[in-house]
C-alpha cells in the first residue's frame, strides 16, 4: 500500500523531473477519482514549484457508463459512417462482439472495438473511407488516405503521403485488404494527434479501421501479417448511424451521460 511518503516522492518525480514545472506554468492535471491521493500530492507539488494547477477529475462511474457503448453497439447490425472529409462507409457488425479498453493494457487508453462480419452480404464493408489523421507504421507515414471498399476488400487506394507504402502493405497477403477491426476512440483528454497509433486511436471524436488481422474474441477471424490502424476524425458535420438511427453526431455519442469536469 502506498504511504504518504511514497505519494510525495512520486509526485515530486512527476512535477520536478518528468514535467519540470517552473514558476508561472499553468499545469493541467487529469485524473479519475481512484487517483485522488496522488492527485492531491501532485497538486501540492505544483504549487510548491510555483505553478498554477488546474484539476480535471472525472468520476469512475462516468467512465463505466461511457464504456457501456459496447452494449449499445451489441444489438446493432450496421454502422454507417459519414464525414465532411468524404467518408461514406457501411460496416456490417451483425453478430459481432464489442469490447472496451478501459486502461488495463495501454496508457492512455479508451476505445470500444469490434470487427466487421466477414460473412455478411457486403463482405463486411462497402463504400469509401477517408483517413485524415497522419498515421505512422514501421517508420513510414501515411496521410490523407482514401480507400474504397467493395465486398469487404480495399480496391482503389490513394494517399497524399505514403501511397506506395500503403499499397505495398495492403498487398502483402490475402487478408491485408480486408478489415480486421472497427473502433471508436473515447478518450476526450486526447485532443490532438501525435502520429503514434496507440495514442491517436484512443482520441475522442474519432474512429479507426485496422486493415489485416482481426481479433477472434470479437468474432472477426481475418488472418494477415498486417494489423494497421488508420484513423479518421469525427468532426462537426459527421454522422454515424446504427441501423439507420443516429449514434454519433458531430463526434459526440447520442444519449450518453455528459462528461463532468471538476475544477
Amino acid at each position: 500500500m502506498l504511504t504518504q511518503l511514497h505519494l510525495d516522492r512520486w509526485a515530486d518525480v512527476l512535477v520536478r523531473h518528468a514535467t519540470k514545472v517552473r514558476p508561472g506554468n499553468i499545469v493541467r492535471i487529469n485524473a479519475q477519482s481512484a487517483a485522488e491521493p496522488l492527485l492531491e500530492a501532485v497538486y501540492r507539488k505544483v504549487l510548491e514549484a510555483g505553478g498554477h494547477p488546474v484539476v480535471n477529475c472525472r468520476p469512475d462511474f462516468l467512465g463505466e457508463a461511457f464504456y457501456e457503448l459496447a452494449e449499445k453497439l451489441m444489438t446493432g447490425s450496421e454502422l454507417h459512417f459519414q464525414t465532411p472529409a468524404g467518408t461514406d462507409l457501411k460496416v456490417d457488425t451483425a453478430g459481432m462482439r464489442w469490447l472496451s479498453s478501459p486502461g488495463r493494457k495501454n496508457f492512455p487508453d479508451g476505445e470500444v472495438y469490434s470487427g466487421p462480419n466477414l460473412n455478411a452480404g457486403n463482405g463486411g464493408a462497402d463504400g469509401v473511407v477517408f483517413f485524415d489523421n497522419r498515421c505512422v507504421y514501421q517508420g513510414h507515414a501515411v496521410r490523407n488516405a482514401r480507400i474504397t471498399m467493395e465486398n469487404g476488400r480495399a480496391t482503389d487506394v490513394t494517399a497524399e503521403e505514403g501511397e506506395d507504402f500503403l499499397i505495398a502493405m495492403l498487398d502483402q497477403d490475402e487478408g491485408a485488404r480486408r478489415i480486421g477491426e472497427v473502433a471508436f476512440g473515447t478518450n476526450r483528454a486526447i485532443s490532438q494527434p501525435s502520429g503514434q497509433i496507440l495514442y491517436d486511436e484512443k482520441m475522442g471524436g474519432s474512429f479507426h479501421l485496422a486493415f489485416g488481422a482481426g481479433y477472434p474474441e470479437t468474432g472477426n477471424v481475418n488472418k494477415s501479417a498486417l494489423h494497421w490502424d488508420l484513423i479518421a476524425s469525427l468532426t462537426i458535420g459527421s454522422l454515424v448511424t446504427l441501423d439507420d438511427q443516429p449514434f454519433c453526431v458531430d463526434g459526440r455519442f447520442v444519449d450518453m451521460p455528459p462528461e463532468v469536469t471538476w475544477i
